[in-house]
């Protein structure tokens, strides 16, 4: 593989993530302002229009259109944010590999480090290549990787013991548009938490495109 065939690789796959998270931003505005329009239609009727065993189920109703299922919606979201950026490196990190076969592979720093997988890939990318990109970032979607492992794995419940899931509290106290409601244990997210996750996820591939098209070091270890 050539120099320029090398970074035009990866420019593809940082093209195509791009496109994947535009793509689901515009699913999640939809999708959104579909629910926000058939709630606003629920609350046009008042019980004087509904027969009184039926009150119960509009109540329901409004419930699910104006909490739960906003709160399902924006958890979705967060899994496939995190698969995009997720599969992309993992990509990334294939080409690196193809094209350094001499580097160590992503395969075994995972063996030796029992760490996340978005963790393994910033030690592989830092290490083997010199990409680095700021520590807050990546800090960011270790995180925001925490928050969808506990999505998938607990259905957004957090732990009720302080000692447990330390780092996924901190994180949500210290963050804006989501939080953890006290009654049930579970994590609510704000729209906007969504909206802010788009932006750095954005800023995030373009940043590190940019690291990589100038990243000297690992570009001068070709022969």
């Amino acid at each position: 593989m050539s120099c320029q065939k090398f970074k035009f690789t990866i420019m593809i796959q940082i093209a195509q993530a791009d496109i994947y998270l535009d793509e689901l931003a515009n699913y999640f505005e939809a999708t959104e302002l579909s629910m926000k329009q058939h709630l606003n239609s629920l609350r046009s009727y008042t019980e004087d229009n509904i027969d009184d065993y039926l009150l119960d189920q509009y109540y329901d109703e409004v419930r699910n259109y104006e909490i739960d299922f906003p709160n399902l919606l924006r958890y979705s979201i967060i899994i496939s944010n995190i698969s995009i950026i997720d599969f992309t490196l993992n990509k990334i990190c294939e080409v690196l590999q193809e094209y350094f076969p001499d580097s160590t592979t992503l395969r075994d720093i995972k063996k030796r480090k029992r760490s996340s997988t978005l963790q393994c890939i910033r030690k592989f990318l830092e290490e083997q290549f010199n990409i680095k990109i700021d520590s807050d970032i990546w800090n960011y979607f270790f995180n925001l990787n925490s928050i969808r492992n506990n999505i998938a794995h607990n259905n957004g419940t957090v732990d009720r013991n302080p000692q447990k899931a330390k780092k996924l509290k901190r994180f949500i106290d210290n963050t804006d548009n989501i939080n953890i409601d006290l009654t049930f244990s579970q994590i609510v997210v704000n729209k906007e938490f969504i909206r802010d996750m788009f932006n750095k996820s954005g800023s995030f591939f373009k940043t590190l495109n940019q690291v990589i098209k100038s990243n000297e070091i690992s570009l001068n270890k070709i022969k």
